[in-house]
């Protein structure tokens, strides 16, 4: 148990510090799990770090705790947010876990030793950036409040329970402080070595405050952001030099700080220390080099850099090869706003090296994080993204490459990152990033050869897959990730070597075949060949779409062949694959298709209905018997469907057309002709009648007088040019009539005669 609580206490017990609520930061209540779980009691405080950036402004806080919050439930799976409350280096207290600031809500920030602690996390990494005063001070009273409602005393200690962690096993009984550090009860560094420094001092301000003391209020951060070094260090050269010459540097810093110098050939290789001093009194430090070929340079000081600069020897031979460098560091291409990103940097196991970042904007780097190259030559640190930022890693001689980092989905949701150039014979970087936890394959073709698959791997937490090729041509990769394909990407390669197969091919190479042009809305028939009881995968990517998606599986028959179909709603490029083998694309065009009325009355109108590849402007041609041709426009729907009201003026053939796919067949509608007259008359009057036709037809009108078995044609007679026609006829009796013209028939009229 721990100590006895000072009656003194009870004072830390009856205030409470100011906690921004949940609310505050803007935390999605729908994004946690279940219902909050509580500890009988309080016992402890647990310290911790979030291990993210520690240059951060007020404004940037809320994003950077939703960050957390999505990465603890989303990649973690937790229910919420792992820290009960979270502090910032402007001394603002942020409640953490839902379920009450006054409660002993468990949480999930040091595993095996959750239930009875209260996490509280500085935001921030601390192992080689100094905690603010503001920032202690207002972890230091948020633990005496806690510690004071549960009567626990700051300086005291406490038996827990092991519920099984990194560091001990589950039942283990372990005697801690009341405030004991993340890292002594889970294999960790958290809360950094600067945080640990901090503890016994948080421990005596707690008690002070339980017995009494007056709490300090925050007191403002000054942020030694990136953003604030141009005009506190800076490099000047000059950008150009005669080859040979000697070049005058003149670094700008604070006094009698040290400072070091780097420089890098203007090949991408990667810097080295060139130069270490210490600035004058006058805050500066003079050097000079022999003008040979481009450099680029940049100052270090206090853990901030200045912005890169460059200088030119007018007349240098072209530089060799840049040498590889002994680290690399990678981490993802995007993420999603706020989110975590993990980098990683590689080198020789040991070395201790430092993680620089820049945000996007901004000339010049900030040291950010520290640490040690594990026994397999890897260290990895993460940090919040809520801008894009670009980062490097140092060691005391030498950096790696930049990396790149921005925010937003990963495009498709399967993306591949690979130089557009590369020198032949050097090893080409190959960076996946999708979904965590998915398999991936990496399909490579030479210049315009087939695809083969080349590499299959695992997307890691951070959702990447790294690997890399050896650039002997022209080669095109892309990945397969769950049914979908990244875009496909081409390294060209310079000074290319000779290519040598590792292996004859011996699986049959797949083909498919699909026809070039179909009509819209037509079943289109895919034919695949392969290796006979094979299976086999057919790839579709629709117009307007980037990546590929797999929409058919089958096996390959007794004879190697396998046969499907699909709607031809919009062109499609298709392929297909069999093992590690993959068939060349092919593509298959929509054509529009319509359908006209076969006959219509002469003026009125007709209307069309047609499909062709969906928000397509379909052009309707119409060509008259007489010659005369028009066109009007219609827009296919989001189904591909369009329909178009035409008058009809004459007999007429309608073809579609978009852009050069015209549809392979004319549709014709014919005019019917009509016929009218009278509906009585006086016996053997005379009676007129008018009709239409097609202009110029021919029209027969036939009669049939009652009592009579058949109709005659009792008129022949030619439609004028606009289409009509008139006669007249003496009915000595009740008369049945129609026209008929161009094999087409009028309905039947009748006159009563009387």
């Amino acid at each position: 148990a721990s100590a006895p609580l000072p009656a003194s206490s009870a004072h830390a017990a009856a205030f409470e510090p100011a906690i921004r609520p949940r609310s505050a930061w803007g935390a999605d209540e729908s994004v946690r799990g279940g219902t909050p779980s509580y500890a009988s009691s309080l016992r402890g405080v647990t310290l911790h770090h979030t291990a993210s950036s520690s240059s951060y402004g007020p404004e940037d806080v809320p994003g950077l705790l939703r960050g957390f919050y999505a990465y603890h439930v989303k990649s973690n799976g937790w229910s919420d947010i792992g820290y009960n409350f979270l502090v910032d280096r402007f001394g603002t207290i942020w409640e953490g876990r839902y379920g009450g600031t006054t409660r002993s809500v468990i949480g999930a920030h040091a595993g095996g030793f959750n239930t009875g602690t209260a996490g509280i996390s500085m935001i921030g990494t601390y192992g080689t950036d100094q905690p603010s005063a503001s920032m202690l001070e207002s972890v230091a009273q948020l633990a005496a409040w806690k510690m004071g409602r549960a009567g626990i005393d700051p300086r005291g200690s406490v038996t827990l329970t092991s519920a099984g962690s990194t560091r001990y096993r589950s039942g283990t009984p372990v005697r801690l402080p009341t405030l004991f550090a993340h890292q002594d009860v889970s294999t960790t560094s958290c809360p950094g070595t600067l945080g640990m420094a901090a503890l016994p001092g948080l421990r005596d301000r707690a008690a002070q405050l339980a017995a009494g003391a007056v709490p300090q209020a925050p007191t403002p951060v000054p942020d030694a952001g990136a953003h604030d070094l141009e005009g506190r260090l800076r490099v000047e050269v000059p950008p150009a030099a005669p080859l040979g010459s000697t070049v005058e540097v003149t670094v700008t810093g604070t006094p009698h700080r040290p400072v070091d110098l780097w420089f890098a050939h203007g090949d991408g290789s990667p810097a080295t220390l060139r130069r270490e001093a210490t600035f004058g009194a006058d805050g500066r430090y003079r050097t000079s080099f022999t003008a040979d070929g481009t450099y680029v340079l940049f100052a270090v000081s206090d853990g901030l850099s200045s912005p890169r600069v460059q200088t030119s020897a007018a007349g240098a031979p072209e530089p060799g090869p840049a040498p590889a460098s002994p680290l690399s560091i990678s981490g993802p291409v995007t993420v999603e706003a706020h989110g975590p990103a993990l980098v990683t940097v590689t080198g020789p196991a040991g070395t201790n090296v430092s993680v620089w970042f820049r945000a996007h904007g901004e000339d010049a780097y900030a040291r950010r994080r520290a640490g040690t190259l594990g026994p397999d030559g890897s260290w990895t640190t993460t940090f919040a993204v809520n801008e894009p930022h670009d980062y490097f890693a140092m060691s005391a001689t030498v950096t790696s490459p930049d990396a790149t980092t921005v925010v937003g989905a990963v495009p498709h949701g399967l993306h591949v990152t690979t130089p557009r150039d590369a020198d032949g014979g050097t090893s080409v970087p190959v960076v996946v990033q999708g979904v965590p936890g998915s398999s991936v394959e990496l399909w490579f073709a030479r210049a315009d050869g087939p695809f083969t698959r080349r590499r299959e791997g695992v997307l890691a937490a951070d959702g990447t897959f790294r690997t890399s090729w050896t650039a002997t041509d022209e080669h095109t990769v892309y990945a397969v990730s769950r049914n979908r394909t990244s875009t496909r990407v081409t390294t060209r390669v310079s000074g290319s070597v000779p290519y040598t197969p590792a292996s004859s091919a011996t699986t049959p190479p797949v083909q498919v075949t699909a026809p070039a042009g179909v009509d819209a809305g037509q079943a289109v028939e895919v034919t695949a060949t392969g290796p006979a009881g094979a299976p086999v995968r057919l790839w579709f990517k629709p117009r307007g779409e980037a990546v590929f998606t797999q929409r058919r599986a089958g096996v390959f028959d007794a004879s190697g062949v396998y046969r499907t179909t699909y709607v031809g709603l919009d062109d499609q490029e298709l392929y297909a694959t069999t093992g590690g083998s993959a068939s060349a694309d092919v593509g298959s065009i929509t054509r529009p298709v319509l359908t006209a009325p076969g006959s219509g009355r002469l003026g009125r109108t007709v209307t069309i209905t047609g499909r062709a590849r969906p928000g397509d402007a379909v052009v309707v041609e119409q060509r008259r018997r007489n010659g005369a041709v028009t066109s009007r426009t219609a827009r296919a729907g989001g189904s591909g469907a369009f329909t178009l009201a035409v008058p009809l003026l004459d007999e007429s053939q309608f073809r579609p057309s978009v852009g050069s796919r015209t549809g392979s067949v004319w549709s014709t509608t014919k005019v019917a002709p009509t016929v009218a007259g009278p509906a009585r008359a006086g016996r053997g009057s005379t009676v007129t009648l008018t009709g239409t036709a097609r202009p110029g037809a021919l029209v027969e009108v036939l009669f049939r007088a009652r009592g009579a078995a058949a109709f005659t044609v009792r008129r022949r007679l030619a439609a004028d040019p606009a289409g009509r026609f008139v006669t007249t006829a003496s009915l000595g009796t009740a008369h049945r009539y129609y026209a008929r013209a161009d094999g087409l028939a009028s309905a039947q009229q009748i006159t009563d005669v009387r």
